[in-house]
């Protein structure tokens, strides 16, 4: 086990393509995500090095079905917009996609053929669909109509951009670190805490005395540590509280008295310390400028789809609603449903 993995155990701080479902998720969530600024693209997606290709180019062909690369360049539009240059990379996932478009396309035509879409409940399905992708294309049209408002007001925003950094520059800045040689000791495995502080205290006196962390470390939970390992460096949040202050208050060279922390037991030793720095307005001004203008979009988002929706709700038949929902009385749901998980048990026991 390391170093670092018996601090995180002992409190320290911890973090715990689906190709075809790009577009929705960028439509239904706020699409128009603002980020770093990207490569220049052909718009298509397509590779730049290679000679331009006519849009009716036949890329797949089979009974009678063809998609072209007009199709193609349809279907990475799907794709952000960061994915789409470096797609056309790789020969296999360029021929899944083809083949899958392909599959898709002759399933659609024989479901044409067969009838299948003649049925009203099919029909009014494929109305659903197309509306729901209208709406979606909608939203992406607020949301990118949201941005140019944006961008006509720059100057607006860059005075707001500083005022964000003037009363939120704390958020910007590049917190304090001390790089530092540990020894752990855990104390379920030394026979409690009150071992662990003993062989800790040990420890210490020797460390203090000359000897080298890499020599001291095996008779730690460090194990084996090689004569030039690094420090490893950790700011204050990555520390439990109830060592945090007391390590970042070490003299340069200083070794700590024992720290209980968890159920472990360590001696620090400060190799250096690393200050907190504070950019200037300029070097997080595009950051700033980024949040603003993407929380302006999803503002303007919200605003319209929140009008719309309470004129989509004040135009619902009340009279028709109340006659649509179940009125049931306190626990006759429960009653219903252990009654109906009754029956199935039942059934399937016969």
């Amino acid at each position: 086990m390391t170093i670092r993995s018996l601090l995180l155990a002992a409190g320290f701080a911890a973090a715990s393509f689906a190709f075809t479902a790009v577009a929705d998720a960028q439509a239904l969530g706020g699409g128009l995500r603002v980020g770093k600024p990207r490569p220049a693209e052909d718009g298509q997606g397509t590779d730049l090095r290679n000679p331009p290709m006519p849009p009716n180019t036949v890329l797949a062909e089979s009974d009678g079905i063809r998609i072209t690369r007009a199709d193609y360049d349809v279907e990475l539009q799907r794709l952000p917009p960061n994915l789409r240059g470096g797609f056309a990379t790789s020969e296999r996932r360029v021929a899944d996609l083809l083949t899958r478009m392909l599959l898709a396309r002759k399933l659609a035509a024989q479901a044409d053929s067969s009838g299948i879409m003649a049925d009203p409940l099919m029909q009014a399905r494929l109305a659903a669909e197309t509306e729901r992708f209208k709406a979606q294309v909608m939203i992406l049209h607020i949301e990118s109509e949201a941005a140019k408002r944006f961008d006509a007001d720059r100057g607006r925003w860059d005075a707001r951009a500083r005022d964000v950094y003037l009363t939120e520059t704390k958020r910007f800045e590049t917190p304090e670190y001390r790089e530092v040689q540990v020894l752990p000791l855990r104390a379920s495995k030394r026979g409690g805490h009150e071992a662990a502080l003993k062989q800790a205290r040990l420890l210490r006196e020797r460390w203090v005395a000359g000897e080298s962390w890499a020599k001291l470390a095996p008779d730690s939970d460090a194990g084996g540590i090689g004569p030039d390992e690094k420090p490893e460096r950790y700011q204050k949040s990555d520390l439990p509280s109830e060592v945090a202050d007391k390590v970042f208050a070490l003299p340069d060279a200083a070794i700590s008295e024992p720290l209980v922390a968890g159920d472990d037991v360590f001696v620090f030793r400060i190799v250096g310390r690393i200050a907190s720095t504070r950019p200037t307005f300029d070097q997080v001004k595009a950051q700033i400028m980024n949040e603003l203008k993407q929380k302006y979009i999803d503002g303007e988002r919200d605003r319209v789809l929140g009008e719309q929706s309470e004129a989509a709700r004040a135009g619902i038949n009340a009279e028709a609603l109340d006659k649509m929902v179940m009125h049931l009385e306190p626990g006759q749901l429960e009653r219903l449903q252990r009654e109906a998980m009754e029956r199935a048990r039942a059934k399937g026991k016969n």
